[in-house]
């Protein structure tokens, strides 16, 4: 025994010398000689020691440098323990494989090559045999406690145009039990420390002889910053935060086939945070993700299923902005586009590619060609406590933000089928709600969904009213609720419920709204698209305001709301157009649309009119609109009926009464509109500018009938106005050339009332019928027949066939006969029935036949001044031949010749005789007097109605020998 126990003390002792004094020194000698000479490298080390008590090797303060100096690897401890159960277990245990602190940089300098790739070259006469050691079976080892750390290690990309550098410092990788001898209820644990404080844990087993694992795998807040720094090249985006983690049990087997199954799996991220890596070209552009977690995840190959019990999505935030074609988000992740990628070859035939298409989709071996589809379930997804931010220029303003934003769907299948059910919530700028739920088979495209929509603000969207639009919405909500159902992803029937509240509009450059309401609402509207029928119950309107102003340029705000030139001609229709509509046409009749809508309300409303065209500016208001429309409806056997009442200027009365029927095939109309004691100085403006005169005063009545029958219009216009006084001139280059007071004093009766109807008809049918123009020109046809013939009228009243407007005197006279006396008292007659006409008395001449009459009594008047008896003058006895010779003998000698008979002496008397302009002149006043006379003391006619008029020599005015009358 003791001798035994010698040889083992002198064993050990030779043991301990060698691995002390030989080995150990080789072992700090020979490697760094042999990494020069063969690797032209340095390796340097404080000292490797080989522990003779402890059976390990230990390596302190290591490094090793690339051929051009520059560090490579270095660590401060690293450690293998060989453990004495190598004895009894099966194969090599070590108790420790245990390295410390390591630096390592590792760089990949070309296709292929790193900065190791010289450490890796073998001769061939090395190279690893089928079998390792005669039985092909892989050697048996186990660790029963691995532990590596890492200070620092920098994975360097030299081939980039951009070098790409990345770094991991302080990881940790811990493994219990590594072995590839399997010992039953011993699983493997390892974990694995990463940058950032991120960690993999992985327990189970592992029979390489049975190609078998399973065991569980977690990995805790691993950083994504990394990822980063690896796809810097191919993306825009980078994350500056962001924690991956995923855990879960599997199983696989690799022999025969694959088989893995996955079970009570969860993955997820938190603290995500994806920006720009250029924020200055993508500025206001990051995702923003709180947490995400896919839960009760299970994987089966064999069934080829994937299930999940939840996605849970919290805190998403987006930012992002549209200006012009670019999306900021789109931007963010696109790919970068590899432009020295091979373009394909123009050359190649288009059926050489689709062949070769065709070939791939048909090979068996193609993922794609399987028989076998995988099936997917989901039974919940939920987005919450989310928020979405969006500029662009389609909104005012500009920024959108929707939050919060929740969303859950359930029941998600693919391939699909069955039915999902699905919520949507969020609110916008913390103003607009929306909720919408349902369901939906996404197979078919069936389903139903409710939907509520409160408070969206429309002047949000005034960037996209159309540019030809010249108003914007400057107040106004939107509320909309209501369900729909879909067959086919198309919508089979509709229930909405809607209004619009504190609507406002204003034309550009305006500032008051030129249409606004407090409420426009439609009620009980349900449309049914199979049947293409649609109902509206109740459709009402409340304090609408509407101002139809005409600007000084005579542009209308209603109609100037459309900035496009409607003279500008059509765009020519399309050929591919015009050939579907040629189709279109070809094609029988589909089933034409019906609808109903059974009440139409309108509540205290008001129409502001201005017209500022005009001369005086003209301003009145139809208010205080109430009523109600009864039964519009497609059935053209029913007819709706209207009664609707205001007042204008708050007190004339305003009704419009009647029925309608609105069928398109069968238009038809009987209406009644009747306007009741409007004070007629409100159109002051009008008359004085297509009239040339003001309104001081007077009422008017306005009763207007139309009906409509097969297209053809009958209506009547009774027109009643009472005590109208007409006031000053007023100078407008649109008023009519018509005496107008001629007019009304003609139409004006003995009680101031003027009753004028105007019937009117068209064809609608006709492309020149226009309503206003019909009704225009009967009141224009009317009035012009007054006016051009005035004193026939006056002659109906009476009942005379006389020409009541010229009274004719003898020429050269001022005395009155019995004629001019006769019209004058029937003229008399007809204007006391029109007490407003006052007559115009202007004496006329036949300049010609006054003048030579004139000359003649004044010869006569000498004659009888020199003596000659009055029957003697008359008769043209001895004694006037006599006495006119005297007379002409007394005329200068060129004046006289002897040879003239008594008569030519006579007319050459009266030529010589001057008769100025002022006794023409006088002799028309004096008639206009003698007329005047007349009318007032014989006819009893008052002074001031008949104005005697002065007189002109103009010929043209002087047509006939008297007094022309005209109405004043």
């Amino acid at each position: 025994m003791k001798k035994t126990l010698r040889i083992l003390a002198i064993v050990y002792g030779v043991y301990l010398v060698i691995s002390l004094l030989i080995i150990t020194p080789i072992l700090n000698i020979l490697p760094h000689r042999y990494v020069e000479q063969h690797y032209d490298r340095e390796l340097s080390t404080d000292w490797i020691l080989l522990n003779p008590f402890k059976l390990s090797l230990d390596i302190r303060n290591a490094s090793l440098n690339q051929p051009d100096g520059e560090p490579f690897a270095s660590f401060k401890k690293a450690s293998v323990n060989l453990s004495l159960q190598s004895i009894w277990n099966p194969g090599w245990v070590l108790d420790v494989v245990k390295l410390k602190d390591l630096v390592l940089r590792i760089e990949y300098l070309d296709e292929g090559v790193f900065n190791f790739s010289d450490l890796l070259v073998s001769d061939a006469s090395t190279e690893p045999t089928d079998e390792t050691d005669g039985s092909g079976e892989i050697p048996g080892i186990t660790v029963r406690d691995v532990d590596l750390h890492a200070k620092h290690i920098q994975l360097a990309d030299l081939t980039r145009s951009k070098p790409y550098a990345n770094s991991w410092d302080n990881f940790s990788i811990r493994i219990e039990d590594l072995s590839t001898v399997l010992e039953e209820g011993k699983p493997y644990h390892v974990e694995f420390f990463g940058p950032g404080g991120g960690k993999l844990a992985w327990t189970g087993e592992v029979s390489l002889p049975l190609s078998t694992s399973d065991g569980s795998l977690t990995l805790s807040e691993v950083s994504l910053i990394t990822l980063s720094d690896l796809i810097e090249p191919w993306v825009v985006l980078a994350m500056d935060d962001g924690r991956l983690n995923v855990q879960g049990d599997y199983r696989v087997n690799w022999g025969d086939e694959l088989q893995y199954a996955v079970e009570n799996g969860r993955f997820g991220l938190s603290s995500v945070s994806i920006v720009p890596r250029n924020e200055e070209s993508l500025p206001d552009t990051r995702v923003q993700l709180a947490a995400l977690e896919l839960s009760g995840i299970g994987v089966d190959s064999t069934q080829q299923t994937v299930v999940s019990d939840s996605l849970t999505i919290g805190g998403l935030q987006v930012d992002g902005w549209q200006e012009g074609e670019k999306i900021s988000l789109q931007t963010l992740f696109e790919p970068k586009l590899d432009h020295t990628a091979a373009a394909p070859d123009p050359n190649t035939p288009v059926s050489a590619i689709n062949s070769a298409s065709t070939i791939a989709a048909q090979d068996p071996n193609s993922p794609s060609s399987g028989t076998d589809e995988w099936s997917a379930s989901l039974k919940r997804i939920e987005l919450r406590d989310s928020r979405i931010g969006f500029r662009s220029e389609f909104t005012e303003p500009p920024l959108m933000q929707i939050q919060p934003l929740e969303i859950t769907v359930d029941n998600v299948r693919w391939p699909l089928e069955g039915e999902s059910g699905f919520t949507l919530a969020l609110a916008v700028n913390e103003r607009a709600l929306l909720n919408v739920a349902g369901k939906l088979a996404p197979a078919l495209g069936d389903g139903s969904l409710s939907y509520d929509l409160q408070s969206l603000p429309l002047p949000w969207f005034n960037p996209n009213l159309p540019e030809v639009l010249n108003a914007d919405i400057n107040d106004g909500a939107l509320n909309i609720d209501g369900e729909i159902t879909l067959a086919g992803f198309a919508p089979s029937l509709l229930a909405l419920n809607a209004s619009i509240e504190g609507f406002a509009s204003v034309r550009h450059g305006d500032e008051d709204s030129f249409t606004s309401w407090k409420n426009v609402s439609a009620a009980g509207l349900s449309v049914d698209f199979n049947e293409q029928h649609a109902v509206l119950d109740t459709f009402s309107i409340v304090n609408f305001e509407g101002r139809i102003h005409i600007a000084e340029d005579g542009t209308i705000n209603a109609a100037d709301v459309l900035a496009g030139d409607p003279n500008e001609p059509a765009a020519p229709a399309d050929a591919t157009e015009s050939t579907a509509d040629a189709q279109d046409v070809a094609q029988p009749a589909s089933q034409p649309w019906t609808f109903e809508a059974p009440r139409i309300s309108i509540t205290e409303s008001n129409v502001d009119f201005m017209d500022q065209s005009l001369p005086i500016n003209f301003r009145t208001v139809i208010g205080d609109l109430n009523g109600e429309i009864v039964g519009i409806s497609s059935d053209p056997a029913k007819a709706a009926e209207v009664d609707l009442r205001g007042t204008v200027d708050g007190y004339a009365p305003v009704t419009l009464a009647g029925t309608f029927s609105p069928a398109p095939e069968d238009l038809a109309l009987d209406l009644t509109l009747n306007f009741e004691g409007v004070d007629m100085a409100l159109f002051s403006p009008y008359s004085a500018n297509y009239a040339g005169y003001a309104i001081d005063q007077g009422l008017m009545n306005l009763e207007l009938q139309y009906a409509l029958q097969d297209s053809k219009l009958q209506g009547n216009n009774a027109l009643r106005l009472d005590q109208l006084k007409l006031g000053e001139k007023i100078d407008s280059e649109e008023a009519v050339d018509l005496p107008l007071e001629l007019a009304l004093s003609i139409m004006t009766d003995a009680n101031g009332v003027i009753d004028l109807a105007v019937p009117v008809s068209g064809d609608l049918e006709d492309p020149s019928f226009s309503l206003g123009g019909v009704i225009g020109s009967a009141l224009v046809n009317t009035i012009t027949k007054i006016v051009t013939a005035p004193f026939s009228i006056l002659a109906n009243l009476v009942g005379s066939e006389e020409d009541l407007q010229r009274i004719t005197f003898p020429a050269g006279s001022a005395e009155l006969d019995a004629s001019g006396q006769d019209k004058l008292s029937q003229l008399s007659g007809a204007l006391s029935e029109r007490p407003r006409i006052t007559l115009q008395l202007t004496g006329r001449l036949k300049a010609e036949a006054d003048r030579d009459r004139i000359q003649r009594d004044t010869v006569r008047a000498q004659l009888l001044e020199d003596g000659l008896p009055p029957e003697a003058l008359d008769e043209k006895t001895a004694d006037w031949e006599k006495a006119v010779t005297r007379r002409y003998q007394r005329l200068t000698e060129t004046a006289s010749d002897e040879n003239l008979t008594a008569a030519e002496q006579y007319k050459a008397l009266a030529a010589n005789i001057a008769v100025s302009d002022s006794q023409l002149l006088q002799l028309a006043e004096d008639r206009a007097i003698a007329v005047k006379t007349y009318l007032v003391t014989n006819a009893g006619l008052a002074a001031d109605r008949a104005v005697i008029a002065q007189g002109t020599l103009d010929a043209e005015s002087n047509l006939f020998s008297g007094v022309e009358l005209s109405v004043d």
